[in-house]
């Protein structure tokens, strides 16, 4: 439970989350129009609670219901066009011009900007960045290389590097640990951006490790994430970086910095960095292929 949404878990193990319509669309989100703010931490709701459906309503606790008819059933957008290694990558720039004028807000957010302004991922420096970023480039590191290599030899199949994983999965405080929305952020783009294949494979390394790393809830969204689904601001930033033309997102960054403490920041950092690795890997590919004519 939270101030203003929380979670039901069915007893085959599915959450949603209910909240307001400024709570944002999502893969697990129930948005419900409510005539005053209810702080659901003292409205009497308990971890024990009974949650009753029978597909029409919704009743929690014997005392709230929802309303399911009528309801608008939710699904980000996918890929208007294909996208162009050279546009994403001056995308990428605008992109951490903009975070650079944010107020720092924790997380992996001073990530975002690192990622996406250098020639390569396991350049980036973070001597001078807190603990918690200095710990996680020790998993997107090698998590970069293993992208690299896949993207120019997808036969090749070099493994997953599991350690890599296991320092990013719940590394970071609550409900949602930073590591953790990084990943869902990567799996999310590495669909968006059409790297099917090798969305797929790391999915399944996450999820498997994540059932030992992580809690139900962020499992629930690391799920979600390996279908290709987050929250709807990541879909519109991603919309927006492969457009081909000028980012101006700052709209987009508002919703990021509205998700959470610092899950929205998060996960754009794992957008930004599936984006930034997918866009050189794909630049470098296309340049081999002029030369070699």
């Amino acid at each position: 439970m939270f101030r203003r949404s929380f979670y039901c878990r069915s007893r085959g193990g599915a959450f949603v989350c209910f909240g307001p319509l400024t709570l944002g669309s999502g893969p697990l989100n129930v948005l419900c129009r409510m005539s005053e703010p209810i702080d659901w931490a003292t409205a009497g709701l308990t971890a024990t609670s009974p949650v009753v459906s029978d597909g029409i309503t919704v009743c929690v606790a014997e005392r709230f219901a929802f309303a399911l008819s009528g309801a608008q059933i939710w699904r980000p957008e996918g890929p208007s066009a294909p996208w162009q290694p050279e546009a994403m990558m001056v995308s990428l720039a605008e992109l951490a011009g903009e975070v650079r004028r944010w107020s720092a807000r924790g997380g992996l957010q001073a990530l975002v900007p690192m990622l996406s302004g250098v020639v390569s991922i396991t350049a980036v420096d973070v001597a001078a960045a807190s603990p918690l970023v200095q710990m996680a480039m020790g998993g997107i590191a090698p998590l970069a290389r293993w992208i690299e290599r896949r993207l120019a030899d997808p036969i090749a199949y070099p493994p997953v590097p599991a350690s890599a994983l296991d320092t990013l999965l719940g590394l970071g405080p609550g409900l949602t640990p930073s590591g953790d929305d990084f990943l869902g952020g990567l799996l999310v783009a590495l669909r968006h951006l059409g790297a099917l294949d090798l969305a797929q494979c790391l999915a399944s390394e996450v999820l498997r490790r994540a059932s030992r790393r992580t809690n139900d809830i962020s499992r629930a969204h690391l799920a979600a994430a390996a279908e290709g689904e987050g929250l709807a601001p990541l879909h519109d930033i991603l919309a927006r970086l492969g457009g081909g033309g000028t980012f101006r997102g700052s709209g987009c960054l508002s919703a990021i910095d509205a998700m959470g403490h610092t899950s929205g920041w998060d996960a754009l950092a794992g957008v930004t960095f599936a984006a930034a690795v997918t866009a050189r890997a794909r630049a470098f590919q296309d340049a081999t292929l002029v030369s070699g004519c």
